[in-house]
């Protein structure tokens, strides 16, 4: 069975998505769930290969104030703020 180019490249892109997600919880005490949240989809993203353009930016705003206002709002689940964006 060969490999095939994207398989090869599954190792390192695994790692980064693991390491995007520890960085996400390390930041989330610093800079709040909404700006945590947002780096996180944006990151992401880009590692499954996605430019780094303006779109990837808004999606990636558009997402994490989406799903604060889901869990804050509509569920009523308080969500940290962070100490550098206390209104993230």
């Amino acid at each position: 069975r060969t490999v095939s180019a994207a398989g090869a490249r599954g190792g390192p892109r695994v790692a980064g998505v693991v390491g995007a997600g520890i960085g996400y919880v390390l930041l989330v005490p610093l800079a709040g769930y909404a700006a945590s949240v947002g780096l996180l989809m944006l990151v992401t993203s880009w590692l499954q290969g996605r430019p780094m353009d303006r779109r990837s930016v808004w999606v990636s705003v558009a997402g994490a104030a989406l799903l604060w206002a889901l869990f804050v709002w509509v569920l009523r689940v308080p969500y940290p703020t962070g100490r550098w964006v206390p209104f993230a």
